[in-house]
């Protein structure tokens, strides 16, 4: 594997529940979520429109309200009723009810037409015709930008899986609403109760493992967290769709999964994607307040529950979000091995996260903005979890590469290769600063090369030093990776929008170092300072 992919599906809107809100906050805040989230659109409406934004032309898609009390809403771009693809405002109103800059921008150009002449069966019909059989389709008329023109469009997101190769394909194709031609496409698909005891590969031995007891059958249901995981017995979706198939929950007739952690026995590996997933949820919940994937304790998801697909393929090399769920391959069982290692595991999870907030789009430098958030979400969670001791005694410390345990060829203990290196991207022809940046019209654009930038970016901010490329002179002064994650994290769910550059992600690294720990402060001070080392000063202050 040299990509971790996931695939971005259609966002869902999400009532974000509440959280702690500090004693001296002013007014008075409504405990119904739905209600509470009504008052924040309406508030940060009449901002707007007091700035002098006709704000007839947006609507309200989705709020958070962060752990420091600042209220974040976004809002889509709409045209006659037509959202407008990759243009979106974040409102941000501090926890005195102060509102603080907004994010984002509106699309001021010419839009000819708001009426379709091509019908979305028609639209179906013609991407099809480009991307071949599918297992499945979603179609929604947007307003597509290119330069400044707004061309009504079908923006059409198809699905399917090679049963040949094992190799699922997801392409979004834009369809003009009015002639019938392609606009434009790309590659969509993003690849990496009661308790028991778990016996994982790389787990090793889990007590207080999150089981499920149901009519005398234990199952591996982790129910606080509404999160499923089963053995997809080396099956692919095949040319009609998984449908309701998800695979065979891990089941036991007591409340033991796996029997010692060895490679071999299925239900270990079980327990890896089972246990690593426990720990990404535990992780967002203790620091964010976030409630699963969706927010919403994972009932907006396809199944109504978080899956996590193990045993996916024969001899798979790689991991997938699909929208739904994450599926992890075996491995060739020579070169890899399974792929739910723990960081594996954070970086697809986080994938589903990027797509109900920010969306950032998979291509470009939106698409390795969005790769590098879910490398730096899984490093994060690795060394939240620590050294993990696995079958054998074997010994996985926390590291700044990517991948590394699933190789056979590296001692955990000091790997010499992964997917990718944060601290030092070159070790796996990664570019590390912005003047290095692959231009290629492969891989999306780069998404998992230029990826590079930004995690170095992120382990200067949490490490310190300097970047060999930078002729500034700037010497950043690590603020530790708990902090640069926080930073990291309300970036992407709170200051990104779909179609950002670097430099517009820089801007939103500063502006969620000053949110979380204060205009002028030395973390937003260093924040900035490793941007600018990477080659992308930020033009927001910090």
């Amino acid at each position: 594997m040299k990509r971790m992919h996931a695939m971005i599906a259609i966002t869902v809107l999400c009532l974000c529940v509440a959280v702690f809100w500090p004693a001296f906050v002013q007014g008075q805040r409504a405990s119904n979520p739905a209600l509470r989230a009504a008052q924040a659109g309406t508030k940060a409406k009449n901002h707007l429109a007091r700035k002098g934004l006709d704000v007839a032309r947006i609507k309200a898609r989705a709020f958070d309200f962060d752990d420091v009390g600042t209220t974040h809403v976004r809002f889509e771009q709409q045209i006659d009723g037509v959202r407008v693809f990759g243009h979106e405002l974040i409102t941000h109103e501090g926890a005195r009810g102060d509102f603080q800059q907004t994010s984002g921008d509106m699309f001021e150009g010419y839009v000819p037409s708001t009426a379709p002449v091509i019908g979305p069966s028609d639209a179906l019909q013609l991407a099809v015709g480009e991307f071949g059989l599918h297992t499945s389709a979603e179609v929604e008329l947007v307003i597509y930008p290119r330069d400044s023109v707004g061309y009504l469009a079908w923006s059409v997101d198809l699905k399917n899986t090679d049963v040949e190769n094992n190799t699922p394909q997801r392409e979004q194709i834009i369809i003009d609403a009015i002639s019938g031609m392609t606009i434009d496409r790309w590659d969509n698909l993003q690849t990496s109760a009661t308790t028991g005891t778990g016996y994982g590969f790389y787990a090793g031995t889990v007590s207080s493992f999150p089981i499920d007891l149901t009519g005398g059958t234990y199952f591996m249901f982790d129910v606080p967290n509404n999160a499923k995981t089963t053995d997809f017995a080396n099956g692919t979706c095949g040319f009609f769709g998984c449908g309701s198939r998800t695979g065979t929950v891990y089941s036991s007739t007591d409340n033991i999964f796996g029997t010692t952690g060895v490679l071999t026995d299925r239900q270990s590996i079980g327990v890896d994607a089972h246990y690593f997933a426990q720990k990404t949820l535990a992780y967002w919940s203790s620091t964010f307040g976030r409630n699963g994937i969706d927010n919403n304790n994972n009932k907006n998801l396809k199944f109504k529950y978080m899956l996590s697909r193990t045993h996916y393929g024969t001899n798979y090399n790689n991991a997938f979000w699909d929208g739904s769920s994450m599926s992890y391959g075996d491995g060739d069982g020579t070169t890899f091995r399974p792929f739910d290692a723990i960081d594996v595991v954070g970086h697809e999870m986080m994938h589903g996260v990027t797509e109900r907030t920010s969306k950032l789009v998979y291509r470009n430098e939106s698409g390795a903005a969005n790769e590098s958030f879910s490398d730096i979400d899984g490093t994060v969670v690795e060394y939240v979890v620590g050294t993990i001791t696995g079958y054998g005694g074997v010994q996985y410390p926390w590291d700044w590469w990517i991948g590394e345990d699933l190789y056979y060829s590296n001692n955990p203990s000091s790997p010499t290769r992964g997917i990718r290196n944060m601290a030092d991207p070159h070790l796996e022809g990664d570019p590390d600063h912005y003047s290095e940046k692959v231009n290629t019209s492969s891989d999306n654009g780069g998404v998992h090369t230029n990826s590079g930038i930004m995690n170095k970016v992120f382990y200067l901010l949490a490490n310190g030093g300097t970047n060999h490329a930078d002729t500034t002179g700037t010497v950043v002064t690590g603020i530790g990776i708990l902090d640069a994650g926080k930073i990291s994290f309300d970036a992407d769910t709170k200051y990104c929008t779909q179609n950002n550059t670097y430099a517009q992600i820089a801007n939103a690294w500063v502006n969620a170092a000053k949110n979380r720990f204060g205009a002028g402060s030395a973390k937003s001070q260093q924040t900035f300072n490793a941007w600018k080392a990477c080659g992308r000063t930020p033009t927001v202050t910090p």
